[in-house]
């Protein structure tokens, strides 16, 4: 997985939309097994090979959880990076049907403290 500095939201949006493929396929990996929910990315962890983890509707604060209830997760995930210290930037994509296509990013939003910015 590429790097980009993903505190900024063209850094998170760039990541996203040139992993799409493969984050997709983590997160609906997650969904078949634990149901709706979130992947979580630490950044400083991305290196090749890396495996993004998957938070489990259960495992989500309250205002994570309501961006859980939303998503459609045949058409969309949910990737929560997770910046230590900063809080967590929440990003709903919408998966583009041809993989020449890049993702629409839907919805964006940065948690710090548990409160949206």
């Amino acid at each position: 997985m590429s790097e980009y500095d993903v505190a900024t939201q063209e850094g998170h949006e760039q990541f996203v939309k040139t992993n799409w493929e493969a984050l997709a396929v983590y997160a609906y990996a997650g969904y078949l097994q634990f149901g709706r929910g979130m992947l979580a990315i630490r950044p400083q962890d991305v290196k090749p090979g890396y495996e993004p983890g998957y938070y489990p509707m259960a495992a989500l604060d309250h205002q994570a959880k309501q961006h859980a209830k939303l998503y459609n997760p045949e058409k969309e995930f949910l990737c929560g990076f997770i910046l230590p210290g900063r809080g967590i930037i929440i990003a709903r994509v919408f998966t583009a049907k041809d993989p020449s296509q890049t993702p629409a990013i839907l919805h964006s939003v940065f948690k710090r403290g548990g409160k949206t910015q």
